[in-house]
């Protein structure tokens, strides 16, 4: 059973110590319930433009499959239009030195995962062999392209989710 937190243990300044914060106005909220999560637009078969690329780190820390390695999963974000859609992409990583550090980020082109994915259709779009591009080229030549998007319909942790991913890249 869980014991209740006694007051003494915690400290209001350590809390609040080496943390920026940002207000967020409260009339900017929505409406929308608690339960009822949020319902991304089907974007199937619209034209939309990169307007932004990130690369975030998680912290959590993965095995590969025969246990030998340790990496950290990092996820894709491509922000569509005005910067208000966004998709992520999974499949770029960082595998862990003996010394506990991280390697250069990377990726398995041949991988069937959507950055994976992304990486063959961009190099394709481009004229470029996947294999002599470096992850840092891909990504910072992202942003501005415009793309046909398909909507797919994937299962995580039991929920079905719609997924917004590039179908192919278009000429301006």
């Amino acid at each position: 059973m869980n014991e209740p937190i006694k007051e003494t243990e915690i400290n209001v300044e350590d809390l609040n110590q080496n943390q920026e914060t940002t207000e967020i106005p409260l009339d900017s909220l929505s409406n929308r319930k608690i339960g009822e999560g949020f319902e991304k637009p089907n974007l199937d078969g619209k034209t939309v433009t990169i307007f932004d690329v990130k690369l975030e780190a998680t912290n959590r820390i993965s095995k590969t499959q025969d246990g030998s390695r340790e990496y950290r999963p990092l996820i894709l974000r491509l922000f569509y239009n005005d910067n208000t859609l966004f998709e992520t992409y999974g499949g770029i990583m960082q595998f862990r030195n003996a010394d506990g550090t991280f390697r250069e980020p990377t990726i398995w082109v041949e991988g069937q995962n959507e950055a994976a994915k992304l990486f063959r259709k961009w190099s394709n779009f481009v004229g470029k062999n996947p294999k002599e591009t470096s992850l840092k080229e891909f990504l910072l030549n992202l942003k501005g392209k415009k793309a046909i998007i398909e909507n797919k319909k994937v299962m995580y942790m039991g929920k079905e989710f719609n997924k917004n991913v590039i179908k192919e890249f278009i000429k301006e």
